[in-house]
Order: structure tokens, then C-alpha cells, then sequence
């Protein structure tokens, strides 16, 4: 669906706009700060609710609310209405600053729907600054900014998602798999000479089972106890659990931590924090290091005789960029050493903890079933450790375990007081009982090397399924990522292809400009061909005029890409300002040919040569062109060609006995009206360079050019034999109607800006006399009938008639016959 109507009220720099471009492409010409950009937030802000050019970085501080009606109304009379239609059907949608929300009768049709989802991707609108933005982005954002338009934004996430779950079944693998090794080495020294394998294990096994007349196991099974089939060779079954081999050597464990082990793990614990403290203090060697690979990339596109940087365009010594990029990767390498030391010593921590925290979960479930045991310091102490593994787990330099804490409070926790008193209590306890015969002890021996046993049989199912795991998730992210590159690429691969077309279409000089998009695995590259000297980044080597063709090209292939009823509008900001003068009439030729067909398109330009190549190749025509002359705070944009209107609203003022805004609308009105009359007719304005020019500016070279064509008319119509009644009785009537503007002109002083205080001693008997001479002088340049108007018409440089553009008016020549004489 296409824009029939448009209406905007007090929105933005606007205060009152309407156009009815009729589905066809709208152009908004003027100079900068004319009001043609609230335009495009109008509509932008109908589609979406807000307005692009509002967010991003450095607009924390706008809003819609306050930003967004006109600086003198309030948000309720803040709207802009937008009417829709199609071969078939059309829909008002209206919004209104005060609740944002879209008003409209029945249902939206699923074709408008589209361009509202589209929208608010950012897909309909273009501005020259987002241009140069996308070419000379970084890959990653580059990358963000062209999958929002694909609506491609949760391939990123879901890559996200599953790096995150690799990363986190990884780690937990890594976790079990030291459990696991943790338990084993201590099941092989349960017995009186170590064991070295599983094999050993069965055969120690064995030897103690034929010590208590059992037959040996013809394999370990985690469901055949060691002692099965066996006899206890003692009574002694109420013996304490302290008394066993294996829970006296689990206190000693803890102990010795307590003792040696917490220490040596606290001192190189503090060689961490200390180094990692250094790497965190260089905040440059972070940054740098941040972007190491793109200090790489950029010292590979360094050319000893440029005069700026490959990557941002500023002006740079190329020797003293190159010393400085080497600098940085310099201390980046340097800081990812670092990072690298600081690991080292992870690893060498990790496993202390582990092993600690596995001995003190042992003797928990060896004491926790006595009831005289009381184990809650045990546990305490058990989940301290598990959080103090869990934090040491995660970014080092983000990041330490207790942080905040101090060395004593960190030195608290590796060895908490009550746990040292309970564990010492329990281990002197443990020395003061007997020991157990012999057989008691055989016996206690194969009931913990099969508690030990069914332990490492658990941890290695659950570590080869957590790493099995781990190793299908990192192969399921490959092959997300290489499914991802196969689409994007073949999406890529098609926009390059039109992208090529576009650009070679303007600039057919560039036979060798072959542009390649390819996805990274965290960004998106763009290359292109440059003269044959091959692909470089597209603002390496090329222009600013020509990177906006690029960006510009790019964008309507993603449009073309994207086509289909789904994007029926384009909005284009401003883009061909730095666009080489002879690439613009290829441009508009594009634009008519490849994209007006498929596409309403709505453009703001300053530039009236541009307009013009636009208007000559049928892109845009009059009568859905706003050609915007100035801008006022009290009027917002002054419009050329509406001038019809103007009138009616200044009779309006003037019945509403408002003086000050009716004189205000006159002078405003008079300036448009003459400005476009001068423009028309070719008439010599005096040229000022702050563009600041006034109604007498315009007034005489307007007359004065009238004159000298009504006076060539009539030379040529009578040379011609034709009946040149109707330019006397124009030319007669012009005479009058300039006295009665020159008698007039004073009460409006066009040489000074407005003055609200002279003005205000005007009464409506005064000034309508004015208002009179005006409108006359109007009448006398504008066709009724077309509401144009009049114009000279050339052919090549030759001026050769002037005519309004319906006729109805004036259709003059003003080529003499040379043969009447």
C-alpha cells in the first residue's frame, strides 16, 4: 500500500501540512532547515511510534513526549494522519503524540502490516550519515545493522545461546572429570601399597577377600559389593565410624588443609589477585586488547604513502600510525600474556579446591547418617568451598571470588574456625580409639574401596555424558555456524549481485568493482574491487561521494532483496550530497527505471539540480513535490506553490481580527510566492552569501522580468500574426497592479524582519489594503486554473515560450518569425 494523503499538525518543526501525492513518489526540495526532515519524522513516527533520527547514541535525553510536538503545543494536538491505499482498498491511520498509539477503522490489511514490521526495523528509511555509518562500521556492527533489516537478529542470539550452553557444559565436564580423578586416586589409596589402575584395584580386591575365606571377583561391578558373600569376622558392628582407615586418613586430609595446604593455596591465590589487579589497572592494555585483531586488520591495509587511517579516514602520519598501531598491539599481546599467566594459576588452584571439597563431602556422608555426629559445620564449610570453586570458575579479571572480601575473611572461609575445631576434635577422638584387628580392617577396607568404587563408576558416566554433551553442543554451534554462512552467504551472495548492478549502473567506470559481503563468525565483511587493483574495505580507497553510491545501492538491493508487497515505501534522506555531479543523472535514471516501479518513494534533497534530473526523468513530478522555501517558529515550513491556501488562511486572520499573524502570513506569503516567480520567469536576483534575501529582494527582478517577457511576447506574437489581445490586456493590468503593490510596500518594510511591535499598531482597515496589492500582484504571475506559475520554457539555452502549465492562462512564444521581415 502507497501514501494517498498526508496530513501532519504540530508536529515536530511542522505546524500544519497537507499533501496528497496520490500514490505516487514525493519529493521534499528546499534548503537545509526548511522543515523537510520533520517531514520524514512524520511518517517515521506514525509507522513506528517514534523517530529514528531520536534514538541511538547521544539521545538519551529526547523523548517523544517532550520532543516531539511543535515547541509550542502540547502533546494532544501533536498528530499526524496517514492515508493508505491500494488497487483495492484504503486505511487512515492516525497517531497522536499524547498516548502513541495507531487509531484507524476495521482491520489493518496484512500488506500494511508488512510495512509497519518493516519499518520498525528501520528498513523504510535512509539518511546520508547512516550511509556512511554501515560502510565504515566495524564487521560486528556492520553486521547488527544489516541483519535487523533481513529481520536476521535472532541468528546472533541463538549463536549467543548456544556458545553460552557449549561454554557451560564445557566447564561442568571439566568440573566432573576432576571429580572423578579426585575419587580414583583416592580409591587407589585405600590399600597399603597404592594401586596404579583398576586392574590392581581388582586384584587388592581380591587378595583382601581371600584374607576372609571369600572367593575373588571375576570383575568390579558397581552392584556387587566387595564384601559380597563375605561374613563380618568381628561383632564389633557398633564401632564408631571414626575408627575406619578410610574416614582417619579423610581427617588427616583435612586437617593437613587446614594446617599446610589453605596457606600455600592462599599465597598463590594472592599472586592472582595481585597480577590481575595490574592487567585490570591498564585499562588501555584492555582496551587494545579488546581489539587486538582489529589493529591486525588495520596495519595490513596501511599504506606508507597515504595521509590517513584506512579505518576512521582521519589524517594521519602514515609512520607515526604505524607506531602507534604497533604500540597498541604491542601492549595488547603483552596483557593476553598476562591473561594467560593468570590461568596458569587457575589451574593449579582449581584443583586444590577440588580435591578439598571432595574429601569434606566424603566424610560428610560417612558421618551424616550417625546421629552423634553432628555435621552442619562440615556442610557449611562443604558450600563455601562449592561457591568459592564456582566463582573462581568464571572471568578472572571481570571478576575474583569474595572480591570484596580482605585476606583474613578470604582466609576465614578457605578454613573456618568451627570446622577446624570439629575436625581437630574428631581426629583426636579418632587416634584415641583402638584400631581394629586385622580382619575388622580388611573388612572396612572393601567396604570403602566399594563406596569409593560405585563413586568413580557414577562420576565416569556422568563425565563422559557431561563431555559427550559438551562436545555435541560445540558441534551443533559449528554446524549452526556453518549453516548460518551457508544461508547468509547465498543472501549475501544475492545482494552483491544487484549491489553490483546498482553501483556499475552510476558508475560505469568501474568495470573492477566486483563487491564481496561474507559473514564472519561475529561480524559481516565487505570488500570491493578498486580499478583492478584488487578488493579493499569500501572506505579504504574510494571517495566520499562514491561511498555514498555505495551505501545508497546497497541499501535499494537490500530493498529489492526484501521486496515483494513487504517494503512498498522508501524514504531517502539527504543521500546523494556528496554524490559526484555527473553521477546524478545515472542515479536518477536508477531510481526511475529499477526502483519507482516497485516502490513509493519519498526523497528530501537542497540541492534544486538534483530535483530537477529527478523531476526530468519522471522520478518525481510537480504536483507531489513540496518545495519548501524557509522555516518560521510561529508558520513552520513556508511552502512554494501553496500559496492558494495561504490566502484563504490569511483572510481567516484577518476576520479573526488577528493583526500580528495575518501581517506575519502576508510577508511570508509574499516571499514565497515571488521567490518561485523569480525562479520561474529567470529573473536576476542580487546574490547575498548568507542566503538571507527579502521580499524586496525578490519583488523588483520579479516585475521588472514580467515586464521584459510580456514585452518580448508581444514582439514575437506580432511577428508571428498572432492575436496578442489577451498579453495587452495583461500587460495593461500589470501596470496597475504594480502601482498599487509599490503604494503598498510600505506598510510591510520588506528591507527590515518582522517587527511584532510595529505591526501591532496595524489595524485590519490598515492592512487589508495590503493584503489587496498582494494578492493582485499574485493573480498577475499564478494560473487559477493549475494553481502554477507562469514559467519560461527553454530548449537547450534558448528561451522559447511562457506558458502556465496547464495553458489556460498563457501560452507565448517568444521566438520571433525572422522570415516577417
Amino acid at each position: 500500500m502507497k501514501i494517498e494523503e498526508l496530513k501532519i499538525n504540530n508536529f515536530r518543526g511542522i505546524t500544519e501540512l497537507e499533501k496528497r501525492p496520490e500514490g505516487k513518489n514525493i519529493g521534499l526540495v528546499g534548503p537545509n532547515g526548511s522543515g523537510k526532515s520533520s517531514v520524514m519524522d512524520a511518517i517515521d513516527f506514525l509507522l513506528t511510534g517514534t523517530v529514528q533520527r531520536m534514538t541511538g547514541e547521544g539521545t538519551s535525553d529526547l523523548s517523544i513526549e517532550d520532543h516531539g510536538p511543535h515547541v509550542d503545543s502540547e502533546p494532544e494536538d501533536s498528530w499526524v494522519e496517514i492515508t493508505f491505499a491500494d488497487e483495492t482498498e484504503q486505511i487512515t491511520l492516525k497517531r497522536t503524540v499524547e498516548d502513541n498509539s495507531l487509531e484507524y477503522d476495521g482491520e489493518v490489511p496484512d500488506s500494511l502490516e508488512l510495512l509497519i514490521d518493516s519499518a520498525k526495523r528501520g528498513q523504510h528509511l535512509l539518511s546520508r550519515s547512516e550511509i556512511l555509518n554501515f560502510i565504515v562500521a566495524r564487521k560486528q556492527s556492520r553486521s547488527e545493522q544489516l541483519r535487523t533489516l533481513l529481520k536476521l537478529t535472532s541468528i546472533k542470539e541463538k549463536r549467543l545461546e548456544l556458545q553460552g550452553a557449549a561454554d557451560q557444559l564445557d566447564t561442568e565436564a571439566d568440573r566432573k572429570e576432576r571429580e572423578y580423578n579426585s575419587n580414583r586416586q583416592r580409591l587407589f589409596t585405600l590399600f597399603e601399597e597404592e594401586a596404579k589402575s583398576l586392574e590392581e584395584v581388582q586384584q587388592k580386591v581380591n587378595e583382601l577377600r581371600e584374607e576372609l575365606d571369600g572367593e575373588p571377583l571375576d570383575e568390579l561391578h558397581p552392584d556387587t559389593a566387595f564384601r559380597n558373600e563375605l561374613e563380618s569376622p568381628t561383632e564389633r558392628a557398633s564401632a564408631s565410624p571414626i575408627q575406619s582407615k578410610q574416614t582417619k586418613e579423610l581427617l588427616a586430609k583435612i586437617y593437613e588443609w587446614f594446617e599446610n595446604d589453605a596457606e600455600e593455596f592462599i599465597e598463590l591465590e594472592d599472586d592472582l589477585r595481585k597480577k590481575a589487579e595490574v592487567i585490570r589497572s591498564d585499562e588501555e592494555a584492555l582496551r587494545d586488547l579488546d581489539v587486538l585483531e582489529l589493529i591486525r586488520d588495520g596495519r595490513q591495509f596501511l599504506d606508507e604513502d597515504a595521509d590517513c587511517c584506512p579505518l576512521c579516514l582521519t589524517n594521519w602520519d602514515a609512520e607515526e600510525l604505524e607506531e602507534l598501531l604497533e604500540e597498541r598491539e604491542e601492549k595488547a599481546a603483552k596483557a593476553n600474556k598476562k591473561l594467560e599467566e593468570l590461568d596458569n594459576i587457575r589451574q593449579k588452584l582449581l584443583p586444590l579446591l577440588t580435591e578439598i571439597r571432595t574429601a569434606v563431602n566424603s566424610l560428610s556422608n560417612v558421618l551424616g547418617p550417625h546421629d552423634n555426629f553432628g555435621t552442619d559445620d562440615l556442610e557449611d564449610f562443604l558450600a563455601d568451598l562449592e561457591e568459592y570453586e564456582n566463582q573462581l570458575e568464571g572471568s578472572i579479571v571481570d571478576e575474583l571470588p569474595y572480591e570484596e572480601s580482605t585476606r583474613e575473611e578470604r582466609e576465614q572461609v578457605l578454613r573456618p574456625e568451627s570446622t577446624i575445631e570439629y575436625v581437630s576434635e574428631l581426629k583426636s577422638r579418632a587416634e584415641d580409639l583402638p584400631d581394629l584387628d586385622a580382619l575388622q580392617n580388611v573388612w572396612d577396607v572393601l567396604n570403602s574401596a566399594y563406596e569409593n568404587y560405585q563413586d568413580i563408576v557414577r562420576l565416569e558416566t556422568v563425565s563422559e555424558e557431561y563431555r559427550e554433551t559438551a562436545d555435541q553442543m560445540t558441534e551443533v554451534q559449528k554446524e549452526f555456524i556453518n549453516a548460518r554462512d551457508s544461508v547468509l552467504n547465498e543472501t549475501y551472495e544475492a545482494i552483491s549481485e544487484q549491489f553490483e548492478e546498482y553501483y556499475k549502473t552510476i558508475h560505469g567506470e568501474e568495470e573492477e568493482f566486483s563487491p564481496e559481503i561474507s559473514p564472519t563468525e561475529t561480524g559481516l565483511d565487505i570488500q570491493v574491487g578498486f580499478h583492478g587493483r584488487g578488493k579493499h574495505p569500501p572506505h579504504a580507497l574510494h571517495s566520499e561521494g562514491h561511498q555514498d553510491s555505495m551505501g545508497l545501492c546497497l541499501y535499494l538491493a537490500l530493498c529489492d532483496y526484501l521486496e515483494g508487497g513487504n517494503l512498498p515505501l522508501i524514504m531517502l534522506d539527504d543521500v546523494v550530497m556528496s554524490v559526484d555531479a555527473e553521477h546524478r543523472r545515472p542515479l536518477a535514471n536508477l531510481l526511475e527505471k529499477e526502483i519507482s516501479s516497485d516502490f513509493q518513494i519519498l526523497m528530501t534533497t537542497h540541492d534544486e539540480l538534483w530535483y530537477r534530473h529527478l523531476k526530468t526523468v519522471g522520478v518525481l513530478s510537480r504536483s507531489s513535490t513540496i518545495k519548501f522555501s524557509s522555516w518560521s517558529l510561529d508558520d513552520g515550513p513556508q511552502i512554494i506553490g501553496r500559496s492558494g491556501d495561504e490566502w484563504d488562511r490569511i483572510e481567516e486572520l484577518m476576520d479573526e481580527g488577528d493583526v500580528q499573524a495575518a501581517a506575519s502570513r502576508l510577508r511570508h506569503t509574499a516571499e514565497w510566492f515571488l521567490r518561485e516567480t523569480c525562479h520561474q520567469l529567470g529573473a536576476r536576483v542580487r546574490f547575498k552569501s548568507d542566503s538571507r534575501w527579502t521580499l524586496g529582494d525578490f519583488s523588483d527582478p520579479a516585475m521588472s522580468r514580467f515586464k521584459e517577457l510580456l514585452k518580448q511576447s508581444k514582439r514575437a506574437g506580432n511577428s508571428w500574426g498572432n492575436d496578442i489581445s489577451d498579453i495587452n490586456g495583461l500587460d495593461d493590468k500589470r501596470s496597475d497592479v504594480y502601482t498599487g503593490f509599490h503604494d503598498e510596500m510600505g506598510a510591510v518594510n520588506p528591507n527590515v524582519h518582522f517587527n511584532a511591535d510595529e505591526w501591532a499598531t496595524f489595524t485590519i482597515a490598515e492592512l487589508q489594503p495590503a493584503v489587496d496589492a498582494f494578492k493582485e500582484l499574485y493573480d498577475l504571475f499564478w494560473c487559477s486554473n493549475c494553481n502554477s506559475c507562469l514559467s519560461v520554457v527553454e530548449e537547450g539555452h534558448k528561451e522559447v515560450a511562457l506558458k502556465c502549465s496547464c495553458g489556460g492562462k498563457a501560452h507565448w512564444t517568444l521566438e520571433e518569425n525572422r522570415d516577417s521581415t
